[in-house]
């Protein structure tokens, strides 16, 4: 995965993480856009990298990490330089628990980075890489549904691209998350995409969110 010569530089300080005792349910519904590498269970600290596109040069990006259980969750802050000519950042990730890191199996974190700072975030998310993943051959879209009974993900943009019925996470304590789409390996590397979310409950529609995914380095 080649990497920018120029560094993304972690601004939030404190770093700012939080483990509780018992989740914390909002009403964010997307969780994570991520690409894992091989899961190992070595208790090393973890590795996130991020393809940041050349547009959020001279910006800021906020990567919040949750866990499926809703007890572990992290958001902070991150400056790109105004050089950034699009690429992948090896992130700075100073953590205070890192063997409850990585315990986590794939199915059980999600990981979001939006373009702008923490708070006012737009609606772009970058994929982000977890232990180790080296090129986005698989990506996942995590989000919480709510229990819908389906969850459809579809691409307006792209009419070769078929609708894409999501799948109920693995996880055994889905608190934070509880619905996976995986994104279409057509999409993966190319030019950003807007997607919508379609949950399903009850037999009627839910609330549309649309967000653009940037899959690779371009936009």
């Amino acid at each position: 995965m080649a990497q920018s010569n120029t560094t993304v530089s972690l601004v939030s300080d404190p770093f700012n993480e939080i483990v509780r005792e018992a989740a914390k349910i909002s009403g964010i519904q997307l969780r994570g856009l991520v690409s894992h590498g091989a899961y190992t269970d070595d208790g090393a600290p973890p590795q996130f990298s991020v393809i940041l596109p050349q547009s959020w040069g001279g910006g800021v990006f906020c990567m919040r990490v949750v866990s499926s259980d809703g007890l572990y969750e992290a958001e902070n802050t991150y400056q790109i330089p105004s050089t950034w000519q699009g690429g992948a950042a090896v992130l700075d990730y100073p953590t205070s628990t890192p063997g409850r890191l990585a315990a986590l199996r794939p199915e059980e974190i999600a990981i979001s980075s939006a373009n702008g700072a923490c708070g006012d975030t737009s609606g772009e998310i970058a994929v982000t890489f977890w232990e180790g993943a080296q090129v986005a051959d698989s990506v996942s879209l995590l989000i919480n549904a709510f229990r819908a009974e389906e969850t459809y993900l579809y691409f307006d943009d792209e009419p070769s691209i078929p609708d894409i019925k999501c799948s109920v996470s693995s996880a055994a304590i889905r608190a934070s998350f509880d619905t996976i789409c995986t994104i279409p390996a057509a999409l993966i590397r190319g030019r950003p995409v807007e997607a919508t979310i379609l949950p399903i409950k009850n037999g009627e529609l839910g609330r549309e969110v649309s967000v653009i995914l940037h899959l690779g380095a371009a936009g």
